[in-house]
Protein backbone atom coordinates (compact mmCIF):
# COMPACT_ATOMS: atom_id res chain seq x y z
CA UNK A 1 0.00 0.00 0.00
CA UNK A 2 2.78 2.43 0.92
CA UNK A 3 4.93 1.64 -2.12
CA UNK A 4 2.27 1.35 -4.81
CA UNK A 5 -0.49 3.71 -3.61
CA UNK A 6 0.66 6.25 -1.01
CA UNK A 7 4.10 7.04 -2.43
CA UNK A 8 2.89 7.68 -6.03
CA UNK A 9 0.06 9.87 -4.75
CA UNK A 10 2.46 11.91 -2.60
CA UNK A 11 4.88 12.27 -5.51
CA UNK A 12 2.04 13.39 -7.77
CA UNK A 13 1.00 15.98 -5.21
CA UNK A 14 4.55 17.32 -4.88
CA UNK A 15 4.98 17.48 -8.65
CA UNK A 16 1.88 19.67 -8.93
CA UNK A 17 3.65 22.32 -6.81
CA UNK A 18 6.94 22.20 -8.73
CA UNK A 19 7.86 23.92 -11.97
CA UNK A 20 8.16 21.94 -15.21
CA UNK A 21 9.14 23.01 -18.70
CA UNK A 22 9.99 20.82 -21.69
CA UNK A 23 10.11 17.58 -19.67
CA UNK A 24 12.47 19.12 -17.09
CA UNK A 25 11.24 19.49 -13.51
CA UNK A 26 12.82 21.88 -11.02
CA UNK A 27 11.99 21.73 -7.32
CA UNK A 28 10.85 25.34 -7.24
CA UNK A 29 7.67 25.63 -5.22
CA UNK A 30 4.83 27.57 -6.79
CA UNK A 31 1.04 27.58 -7.01
CA UNK A 32 0.88 28.58 -10.64
CA UNK A 33 -0.66 25.32 -11.85
CA UNK A 34 -3.94 25.59 -9.98
CA UNK A 35 -4.94 29.12 -11.08
CA UNK A 36 -4.17 28.03 -14.65
CA UNK A 37 -6.60 25.14 -14.27
CA UNK A 38 -9.33 27.54 -13.15
CA UNK A 39 -8.77 29.88 -16.09
CA UNK A 40 -7.77 27.47 -18.86
CA UNK A 41 -10.38 27.27 -21.59
CA UNK A 42 -12.29 24.02 -21.76
CA UNK A 43 -10.83 22.42 -18.61
CA UNK A 44 -13.96 22.66 -16.49
CA UNK A 45 -16.22 21.68 -19.37
CA UNK A 46 -14.10 18.57 -19.85
CA UNK A 47 -14.09 17.93 -16.09
CA UNK A 48 -17.89 18.06 -16.00
CA UNK A 49 -18.03 15.76 -19.03
CA UNK A 50 -15.70 13.30 -17.29
CA UNK A 51 -17.73 13.30 -14.08
CA UNK A 52 -21.02 12.93 -15.95
CA UNK A 53 -19.66 10.08 -18.06
CA UNK A 54 -18.30 8.36 -14.95
CA UNK A 55 -21.64 8.68 -13.16
CA UNK A 56 -23.59 7.25 -16.10
CA UNK A 57 -21.14 4.37 -16.51
CA UNK A 58 -21.18 3.63 -12.77
CA UNK A 59 -24.98 3.63 -12.52
CA UNK A 60 -25.47 1.49 -15.65
CA UNK A 61 -22.70 -0.94 -14.73
CA UNK A 62 -23.86 -1.39 -11.13
CA UNK A 63 -27.48 -1.81 -12.21
CA UNK A 64 -26.48 -4.40 -14.83
CA UNK A 65 -24.07 -6.23 -12.52
CA UNK A 66 -26.55 -6.69 -9.66
CA UNK A 67 -28.96 -9.14 -11.40
CA UNK A 68 -25.99 -11.03 -12.88
CA UNK A 69 -24.37 -11.41 -9.46
CA UNK A 70 -27.74 -12.32 -7.92
CA UNK A 71 -28.25 -14.98 -10.58
CA UNK A 72 -24.78 -16.45 -10.01
CA UNK A 73 -25.27 -16.49 -6.23
CA UNK A 74 -28.77 -17.96 -5.97
CA UNK A 75 -29.82 -19.46 -9.32
CA UNK A 76 -26.90 -21.28 -10.89
CA UNK A 77 -26.53 -24.16 -8.42
CA UNK A 78 -23.90 -26.61 -9.62
CA UNK A 79 -23.26 -24.39 -12.66
CA UNK A 80 -21.97 -21.56 -10.47
CA UNK A 81 -18.30 -22.29 -11.12
CA UNK A 82 -18.90 -22.42 -14.89
CA UNK A 83 -20.80 -19.12 -15.02
CA UNK A 84 -18.25 -17.47 -12.74
CA UNK A 85 -15.47 -18.71 -15.01
CA UNK A 86 -17.14 -16.97 -17.96
CA UNK A 87 -17.20 -13.68 -16.04
CA UNK A 88 -13.57 -14.02 -15.00
CA UNK A 89 -12.53 -14.92 -18.55
CA UNK A 90 -13.99 -11.61 -19.74
CA UNK A 91 -11.63 -9.87 -17.29
CA UNK A 92 -8.63 -11.67 -18.76
CA UNK A 93 -9.33 -10.29 -22.22
CA UNK A 94 -6.99 -7.50 -23.24
CA UNK A 95 -8.22 -3.98 -22.51
CA UNK A 96 -7.28 -2.77 -26.00
CA UNK A 97 -8.72 -5.85 -27.67
CA UNK A 98 -12.13 -5.16 -26.16
CA UNK A 99 -11.98 -1.52 -27.27
CA UNK A 100 -11.09 -2.48 -30.84
CA UNK A 101 -13.79 -5.15 -30.77
CA UNK A 102 -16.39 -2.44 -30.15
CA UNK A 103 -14.85 -0.33 -32.92
CA UNK A 104 -15.15 -3.30 -35.26
CA UNK A 105 -18.76 -3.82 -34.24
CA UNK A 106 -20.13 -0.28 -33.99
CA UNK A 107 -17.77 1.90 -36.03
CA UNK A 108 -18.85 3.74 -39.16
CA UNK A 109 -17.55 0.85 -41.26
CA UNK A 110 -18.26 -1.75 -38.60
CA UNK A 111 -20.27 -4.95 -38.71
CA UNK A 112 -23.49 -3.34 -37.44
CA UNK A 113 -23.56 -0.60 -40.07
CA UNK A 114 -22.59 -3.13 -42.75
CA UNK A 115 -25.63 -5.21 -41.79
CA UNK A 116 -27.96 -2.18 -41.70
CA UNK A 117 -26.89 -1.02 -45.15
CA UNK A 118 -26.95 -4.54 -46.60
CA UNK A 119 -30.53 -5.24 -45.56
CA UNK A 120 -31.62 -1.71 -46.49
CA UNK A 121 -32.58 -0.49 -43.02
CA UNK A 122 -30.25 2.51 -43.33
CA UNK A 123 -28.70 3.92 -46.48
CA UNK A 124 -25.50 5.21 -44.90
CA UNK A 125 -25.55 3.43 -41.53
CA UNK A 126 -25.79 4.94 -38.08
CA UNK A 127 -23.18 7.55 -37.19
CA UNK A 128 -24.34 8.20 -33.61
CA UNK A 129 -23.15 4.84 -32.28
CA UNK A 130 -19.45 5.60 -32.10
CA UNK A 131 -16.86 8.38 -31.88
CA UNK A 132 -18.98 10.20 -29.34
CA UNK A 133 -19.87 9.97 -25.66
CA UNK A 134 -22.36 7.17 -26.27
CA UNK A 135 -19.60 4.98 -27.67
CA UNK A 136 -17.37 5.78 -24.69
CA UNK A 137 -20.12 4.84 -22.23
CA UNK A 138 -20.96 1.55 -23.96
CA UNK A 139 -17.30 0.52 -24.12
CA UNK A 140 -16.57 1.44 -20.49
CA UNK A 141 -19.64 -0.43 -19.25
CA UNK A 142 -18.44 -3.54 -21.06
CA UNK A 143 -14.91 -3.16 -19.65
CA UNK A 144 -15.89 -2.65 -16.00
CA UNK A 145 -18.94 -4.93 -15.81
CA UNK A 146 -16.97 -8.08 -14.79
CA UNK A 147 -15.27 -6.19 -11.95
CA UNK A 148 -18.61 -4.92 -10.64
CA UNK A 149 -20.10 -8.41 -10.86
CA UNK A 150 -17.30 -9.88 -8.74
CA UNK A 151 -17.60 -7.12 -6.11
CA UNK A 152 -21.36 -7.60 -5.82
CA UNK A 153 -21.03 -11.37 -5.83
CA UNK A 154 -18.65 -11.13 -2.87
CA UNK A 155 -21.24 -8.97 -1.07
CA UNK A 156 -24.07 -11.38 -1.89
CA UNK A 157 -22.10 -14.28 -0.41
CA UNK A 158 -23.05 -12.82 2.98
CA UNK A 159 -26.78 -13.10 2.18
CA UNK A 160 -27.90 -16.59 3.17
CA UNK A 161 -30.76 -18.49 1.56
CA UNK A 162 -32.39 -18.98 4.98
CA UNK A 163 -32.85 -15.23 5.30
CA UNK A 164 -34.57 -15.05 1.91
CA UNK A 165 -36.81 -18.00 2.74
CA UNK A 166 -37.77 -16.37 6.04
CA UNK A 167 -38.75 -13.14 4.28
CA UNK A 168 -40.72 -15.12 1.70
CA UNK A 169 -42.49 -17.03 4.48
CA UNK A 170 -43.46 -13.71 6.06
CA UNK A 171 -45.21 -12.69 2.86
CA UNK A 172 -42.58 -10.65 1.02
CA UNK A 173 -42.86 -10.58 -2.76
CA UNK A 174 -39.78 -10.86 -4.97
CA UNK A 175 -39.35 -7.11 -5.38
CA UNK A 176 -39.98 -6.50 -1.67
CA UNK A 177 -37.45 -9.16 -0.74
CA UNK A 178 -34.79 -7.51 -2.88
CA UNK A 179 -35.73 -3.99 -1.70
CA UNK A 180 -36.00 -4.59 2.05
CA UNK A 181 -33.74 -7.60 2.63
CA UNK A 182 -31.05 -7.98 -0.02
CA UNK A 183 -30.15 -4.36 -0.80
CA UNK A 184 -29.67 -3.26 2.85
CA UNK A 185 -27.39 -6.24 3.45
CA UNK A 186 -25.17 -5.49 0.45
CA UNK A 187 -25.19 -1.70 0.72
CA UNK A 188 -21.44 -1.44 1.15
CA UNK A 189 -20.86 -3.79 -1.76
CA UNK A 190 -23.12 -1.67 -3.96
CA UNK A 191 -21.19 1.45 -3.02
CA UNK A 192 -17.86 -0.31 -3.62
CA UNK A 193 -18.93 -1.42 -7.10
CA UNK A 194 -20.27 2.06 -7.87
CA UNK A 195 -17.21 3.92 -6.57
CA UNK A 196 -14.78 1.52 -8.26
CA UNK A 197 -16.48 1.95 -11.62
CA UNK A 198 -17.09 5.69 -11.19
CA UNK A 199 -13.50 6.64 -10.35
CA UNK A 200 -11.85 4.42 -12.95
CA UNK A 201 -14.22 5.32 -15.80
CA UNK A 202 -14.15 9.07 -15.10
CA UNK A 203 -10.34 9.02 -15.11
CA UNK A 204 -9.96 6.82 -18.18
CA UNK A 205 -8.16 8.25 -21.19
CA UNK A 206 -7.54 5.29 -23.54
CA UNK A 207 -11.20 4.63 -24.35
CA UNK A 208 -12.11 8.30 -24.98
CA UNK A 209 -9.06 8.66 -27.18
CA UNK A 210 -9.85 5.61 -29.31
CA UNK A 211 -13.64 5.69 -29.51
CA UNK A 212 -14.71 9.09 -28.18
CA UNK A 213 -13.83 11.48 -30.94
CA UNK A 214 -13.86 15.21 -30.22
CA UNK A 215 -17.18 15.10 -28.36
CA UNK A 216 -16.11 12.21 -26.12
CA UNK A 217 -12.77 13.52 -24.86
CA UNK A 218 -12.30 13.55 -21.08
CA UNK A 219 -9.89 14.98 -18.50
CA UNK A 220 -7.68 11.91 -18.67
CA UNK A 221 -6.93 12.78 -22.29
CA UNK A 222 -5.77 16.27 -21.25
CA UNK A 223 -3.55 14.76 -18.55
CA UNK A 224 -2.03 12.32 -21.04
CA UNK A 225 -1.26 15.14 -23.46
CA UNK A 226 0.34 17.25 -20.75
CA UNK A 227 2.48 14.38 -19.52
CA UNK A 228 3.57 12.74 -22.78
CA UNK A 229 3.50 15.39 -25.51
CA UNK A 230 3.80 18.80 -23.86
CA UNK A 231 6.13 17.62 -21.11
CA UNK A 232 4.41 19.75 -18.46
CA UNK A 233 4.39 17.26 -15.59
CA UNK A 234 3.35 19.87 -13.03
CA UNK A 235 0.26 20.93 -14.94
CA UNK A 236 -0.67 17.32 -15.65
CA UNK A 237 -0.26 16.44 -11.96
CA UNK A 238 -2.45 19.38 -10.93
CA UNK A 239 -5.14 18.29 -13.38
CA UNK A 240 -4.95 14.74 -12.02
CA UNK A 241 -5.32 15.90 -8.42
CA UNK A 242 -8.21 18.20 -9.31
CA UNK A 243 -10.04 15.33 -10.99
CA UNK A 244 -9.19 12.91 -8.17
CA UNK A 245 -10.40 15.35 -5.51
CA UNK A 246 -13.65 15.91 -7.40
CA UNK A 247 -14.29 12.18 -7.76
CA UNK A 248 -13.51 11.45 -4.09
CA UNK A 249 -15.83 14.23 -2.90
CA UNK A 250 -18.67 13.06 -5.14
CA UNK A 251 -18.17 9.43 -4.05
CA UNK A 252 -18.30 10.53 -0.42
CA UNK A 253 -21.52 12.44 -1.14
CA UNK A 254 -23.07 9.33 -2.71
CA UNK A 255 -22.04 7.25 0.30
CA UNK A 256 -23.41 9.85 2.71
CA UNK A 257 -26.69 10.06 0.80
CA UNK A 258 -27.03 6.29 0.96
CA UNK A 259 -26.43 6.26 4.71
CA UNK A 260 -28.98 9.07 5.16
CA UNK A 261 -31.62 7.20 3.17
CA UNK A 262 -31.05 4.06 5.24
CA UNK A 263 -31.29 6.05 8.46
CA UNK A 264 -34.55 7.70 7.40
CA UNK A 265 -36.03 4.35 6.33
CA UNK A 266 -35.22 2.83 9.69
Amino acid sequence: MAAFLVAPAVHLGLTSFWRTAYFQTTHAWNLQQYPEILTQSGVWQTMVRSVWTGLVVAVVTTAAALPIAYYIRFRTGVRKVLVLAVVITAMFSSYLVRIYAWRTLMGRDGALNWFLTTVGISKHGFTFLFYNRFGVIITLVHIFLPFAVLVLLAALEGVYVDVLEASRALGARGDQMVRWVVLPMIGRGLFAAFAFTFILSAGDYVTPQLVGGTSGSMTGTFVMLEMTQLGDYSHGAALSLALLGTLVVLSACVYGAGRLVRTVER
